[in-house]
């Protein structure tokens, strides 16, 4: 086989290698599926919902106390109090049917519905009840100025009827759910979770429940391209390690890209003699969307639209593969998820440190956001060399150094791409 092949890539820039992935993910088929509400924690919804009714749908009690008729403010103290005689009590849940008059009150819980005739509610602590024996009344002395429609909801307050409450692709989280529920919703159209295949390649790797022997290296990258695949919203499964073989390496992957929506692969796509993805990706050439990005680290990251399925080749170092899947992978599961905008947006914050050396290539180090009197700062995660994996554990964040000879310092800003996983 002619290995020259190896060396002659054209690079192309990180946004345009989203743009190509993104293009055929959005020729991907967005499935739909209905769960439980109880189990959509963390889901995309697949539906726009609506309100199909106002919020409160009846005027509410805001507080515990006092519903009273006065029709118009009443300026009210301790010294001269307003009177009002008690005709019942409401509590959350019931309706009455009374219809209140002029100088007439009613004992009202928070969240009852407030009977006609009522144009405020008093909070108990602004009364006090008085029992007139001879007259067989009970008052309640209200001790400060009454304001028309104090402490009442109306009717559609906080939600109206038809208004949009959640559009389709967003994320279902507690406050999601909590209108979901609020509107009835016991079943939830959400997109099914794309199933993505995992391999690794390399005869240096062994399965992780195997010894270890000299020269040998347990398979990692699976485990971490597995957590950060599920963290992205879609479903792994894990297909082994490829052979240095390619008729096995065709079989296998053949059976993966039949199976599932998105097949990654982590290392062999470099210009060694061994790196058997590289040689797979140049015979599927026609199907290829790259196979050279202008950063550091991953610049031989490579992927394919292949039988309706797109491939990736990502970095077989850690570092590499970690940020390969960021920037490229991730975007097209938030996609096929319905996101709206799958490129994370990047912020902008002042470097903690130097970085004297410079770069023919943008770089994408391993970063922590630190947030300093109201100012977003970045510093280096660890060492981020593209062998390491130790410091990704405690990024946070991506910092993207721009290329040039001179590299950025102490208090420039730069871009940083944050990061959805929690580090302590």
């Amino acid at each position: 086989m002619n290995r020259t092949h190896r060396f002659k890539r054209t690079s192309i820039t990180v946004t345009e290698a989203q743009k190509r992935v993104l293009q055929h993910a959005a020729l991907l088929s967005l499935s739909v599926e209905e769960i439980s509400l109880e189990h959509s924690l963390n889901r995309r919804l697949a539906e726009t919902i609506t309100a199909g009714h106002p919020v409160p749908s009846f005027q509410r009690a805001g507080m515990d106390g006092y519903a009273v008729c006065c029709e118009t403010d009443v300026a009210a103290s301790p010294n001269e109090p307003a009177l009002f005689q008690i005709v019942g009590d409401i509590a959350a849940g019931m309706i009455s049917d009374q219809t209140l008059k002029v100088g007439e009150a009613v004992r009202i819980m928070t969240g009852a519905s407030v009977p006609e005739g009522a144009d405020a509610v008093v909070m108990f602590e602004q009364t006090e009840e008085i029992t007139k024996t001879q007259e067989m009344r009970i008052l309640v002395k209200v001790k400060h100025s009454i304001r028309i429609g104090q402490n009442i909801a109306p009717v559609g307050e906080e939600i109206e009827e038809g208004q949009t409450l959640l559009k389709a692709g967003c994320i279902i989280q507690p406050g999601q759910m909590a209108l979901l529920a609020t509107f009835g919703y016991s079943k939830v159209q959400v997109y099914k979770r794309p199933k993505v295949g995992i391999f690794a390649t390399g005869s240096e790797l062994i399965p992780i429940d195997q010894p270890l022997s000299y020269g040998k290296i347990r398979n990692s990258n699976s485990y971490m391209i597995q957590a950060q695949v599920e963290c992205a919203g879609a479903t792994a499964y894990h297909y082994g390690i490829i052979p240095d073989d390619m008729a096995k390496t065709r079989k296998i992957l053949a059976q993966a890209l039949a199976e599932m929506d998105i097949v990654i692969t982590t290392g062999g796509v470099s210009v060694g003699d061994y790196d058997i993805m590289a040689d797979y990706f140049r015979m599927n050439q026609e199907q290829m969307l790259f196979n050279r990005i202008s950063m550091r680290p991953g610049s031989p990251t490579s992927a394919a639209y292949l039988e309706q399925t797109l491939l990736f080749g990502l970095s077989g170092n850690p570092g590499a593969c970690f940020v390969g899947f960021e920037l490229l992978v991730g975007p097209v599961i938030r996609m096929m998820l319905g996101a709206t905008k799958p490129v994370v947006q990047t912020i902008t914050a002042s470097l903690e440190q130097d970085y004297p050396k410079g770069s023919p290539h943008p770089r994408y180090e391993r970063g922590k956001l630190a947030v300093t009197n109201g100012i977003v700062s970045v510093k280096a995660a660890g060492v981020n060399k593209s062998s390491y994996m130790l410091s990704i554990q405690d990024a946070d964040c991506l910092i993207l150094l721009p290329s040039g000879k001179t590299g950025v310092k102490q208090g420039d800003q730069v871009e940083v791409i944050p990061l959805s996983y929690q580090v302590t």
